[in-house]
């Protein structure tokens, strides 16, 4: 049970973190003018692709990757 709750909460920060990336890529790409977009090769419908491609998706993590301290196996 622990190593279930252990993975879900590991998996639900890792994705978290990549969302929060994403997204502040996002804005800082958005404040920028369409001429500072076009000098850098961008359009402005481009941000949300290259936002989404520039930070790697986490990958799941499996119950049976994670470990437990042998030193709290018998504590419950």
């Amino acid at each position: 049970m622990i190593k279930i709750l252990k993975a879900a909460y590991t998996n639900w920060k890792n994705e978290r973190e990549y969302r929060l990336a994403v997204k502040e890529t996002i804005r800082e790409l958005s404040r920028l003018t369409n001429h500072e977009l076009w000098d850098i090769g961008l359009a402005r419908g481009d941000i949300w692709s290259v936002a989404h491609d520039s930070h790697t998706r986490p990958k799941k993590v499996e119950v049976e990757d994670i470990q437990i301290n042998a030193n709290i196996k018998g504590w419950v």
